[in-house]
């Protein structure tokens, strides 16, 4: 967006989720089972909503890796849970960001 648009300066970064309440987390990363395969042994969420705000002084300093870690060590702790669930569990990519389960928009 920012370079789309050619924005400059500081920036917020937000992650929004709407009606949360009773869902559990799924589509996770390869090797890593979903919800409803376990038959909900997870807890569902019991915010209604969830947000997510990071404000970035200087956006060109940014590693986007490790802000894509942060969102998503921030949905696993909204869920409760101890483990890194969007890292490959399995396969050639074990332990990495699971970048096939990921589409970012162009």
């Amino acid at each position: 967006m920012r370079s789309r648009f050619a924005i400059s300066g500081s920036t917020e970064f937000s992650v929004a989720l709407r009606k949360t309440a009773g869902a559990f987390l799924g589509n996770l990363a390869h090797g890593w089972a979903e919800p409803w395969d376990y038959n909900h042994e997870g807890q569902p969420q019991f915010e209604e909503n969830l947000l997510l705000r990071r404000e970035i002084a200087k956006w060109e300093s940014v590693d986007v890796a490790h802000l894509a870690q942060s969102v998503g060590n921030w949905l696993e702790d909204c869920w409760g849970n101890t483990v890194h669930r969007y890292l490959a569990a399995r396969g050639p990519a074990a332990g990495q960001f699971d970048s096939e389960k990921v589409v970012w928009p162009q």
